[in-house]
């Protein structure tokens, strides 16, 4: 993820169109690592925040700005719910507020 959004930061053209395929690879890959490891809960741990949810959601404060300067939308709501959902209950924690700036920051 980190390496597909620093490409969509910096790139052009055919590789900017690259670098956006390869995030939506890199969330299809999350996504079922979610289902698979959530057992059904909010979190990587299933019901329990733990250390994979800390590893991974301070690359989702970067999701808005990778749209913005990519000209593309994420489609988290509609092709990755697990993450979507995932993002939206990480960041209502007291502990990622305090830590992580909003999307739009």
């Amino acid at each position: 993820i980190y390496e597909a959004g620093s490409r969509i930061i910096r790139s052009k053209g055919e590789a900017l169109e690259e670098a956006k395929r390869d995030m939506l690879e890199n969330l299809e890959h999350l996504e079922g690592a979610l289902k698979q490891l959530s057992k059904g809960g909010p979190y990587f741990g299933g019901e329990e925040f733990g250390f994979l949810d800390i590893a991974y959601i301070p690359f989702a404060s970067w999701f808005h700005s990778h749209e913005i300067i990519g000209n593309f939308k994420l489609p988290l709501e509609t092709r990755f719910p697990l993450l979507h959902a995932w993002v939206t209950k990480c960041m209502e924690r007291e502990s990622v507020k305090k830590s992580l700036p909003t999307p739009e920051r």
